[in-house]
């Protein structure tokens, strides 16, 4: 949890993550897989460390994520399970999409952004491929998305201690 917050105190400062991080928490990861597993703890690791990047990549290409998003993606998901790793990812981008909501309600720049999407929409369908989402040019647009996925990890974490969910 400390490479979380760690994560997102750098992605704040620097709007980045670093890559050293990343490898703390993975060497953490695969360490804790072949204590744990043994030989398979290590093909385990493997995939649980690639999945993310694999099926997240997309977003990268259109610039939705950021590169050491998706690898915290991976640093998380080598620690739990696979249902628990796509939850976190779920509720990662819920809280992205629930603050930015607010943020663009309160800043009236919702219908902009709205009418932005639109244009990129058409422009993709147009030109039969996908390219990079650009959105406004402030720095207000930036989503430090690190925040995210740590607050969807403490929120698993807090409903698994208590019993709510089971994965």
């Amino acid at each position: 949890m400390m490479i979380l917050v760690i994560a997102a105190a750098y992605d704040i400062q620097f709007m980045r993550i670093p890559n050293w991080l990343i490898l703390i928490s993975l060497s953490a990861g695969s360490h804790y897989l072949f204590l744990c597993e043994g030989g398979m703890g290590l093909v385990h690791f493997l995939i649980k460390a690639i999945t993310p990047v694999l099926i997240l990549y997309v977003l990268f290409l259109i610039k939705v994520l950021g590169a050491g998003d998706i690898k915290l993606y991976s640093s998380v998901a080598v620690f739990v399970p696979g249902r628990a790793a796509i939850i976190i990812v779920i509720l990662s981008f819920f809280y992205g999409a629930l603050i930015s909501l607010i943020s663009m309600l309160s800043s009236k720049e919702l219908f902009p952004r709205l009418n932005n999407f639109r244009f990129y929409v058409i422009n993709s369908k147009n030109e039969r491929r996908i390219k990079a989402y650009k959105t406004f040019d402030s720095k207000r647009s930036y989503l430090h998305f690190s925040i995210y996925i740590m607050l969807a990890a403490f929120t698993y974490f807090t409903i698994e201690k208590y019993g709510w969910v089971s994965v």
